[in-house]
């Protein structure tokens, strides 16, 4: 039974069935660490089944996201970076390094920032407007009360892109670099300020509730 064309997203089946289906952009496609629009799969080119990897996005009280090898059970790192742009380590990093410099409540007792998710509700990133549905990892520079609390990795990556652009004269990313974060990953960041497509807006119907 196919879903109602008005939803965000439907079964694939529903694009097999419906001429237009294919160019619907009513799927949702995960790349750079952004929800996205897209289309179904393409006739004209060749996709390989991944069957020895998963996918781990948070659950319980875990909020650890990544790309695992089924053989050892350990993390594919060049996998997950070109997923999600950068693993949980490379995001921390950066998010707490930036955090001192523009003056986002940096606490090591409280774990800010931190990446973490909602089991509950989805959210909407206080930086770009997106969705950030439950379950999904994201940045936390502030306790869930206060402004920057919900930060989409779409949006984390935009700011990045804002403050620390490769310029010689940029006072931000100097200051980045000197606190120790690699330019090869602070430019990886910055490379996904433009994610693959349209995030996924935070839906009106969920703003009064």
């Amino acid at each position: 039974m196919g879903q109602p064309k008005d939803l965000p997203y439907y079964h694939p089946s529903v694009a097999a069935k419906e001429a237009d289906g294919r160019s619907s952009y009513r799927f949702v496609q995960l790349r750079k660490g952004t929800l996205a629009r897209t289309g179904f799969l393409l006739d004209d080119q060749y996709y390989r089944p991944i069957n020895d990897r998963w996918l781990a996005l948070p659950s319980g009280a875990d909020s650890y996201f990544g790309v695992i090898r089924k053989d050892n059970r350990e993390e594919d790192a060049l996998m997950t970076r070109q997923i999600f742009d950068g693993t949980e380590a490379d995001i921390i990093t950066v998010a707490t390094a930036l955090s001192r410099l523009i003056g986002r409540a940096h606490h090591e007792l409280l774990r800010l920032p931190r990446l973490t998710f909602s089991k509950t509700k989805h959210n909407q990133c206080d930086i770009s407007d997106c969705l950030i549905p439950k379950d999904f990892p994201y940045v936390a520079f502030e306790d869930s009360q206060y402004a920057w609390s919900h930060i989409s990795l779409h949006g984390f990556y935009r700011l990045l892109s804002l403050l620390c652009t490769a310029k010689t004269d940029n006072p931000f990313r100097m200051s980045m670099l000197e606190a120790g974060v690699a330019p090869e990953l602070l430019d990886a960041l910055i490379a996904n300020a433009e994610g693959p497509g349209e995030p996924l807006p935070f839906p009106d119907y969920l703003s009064d509730g």
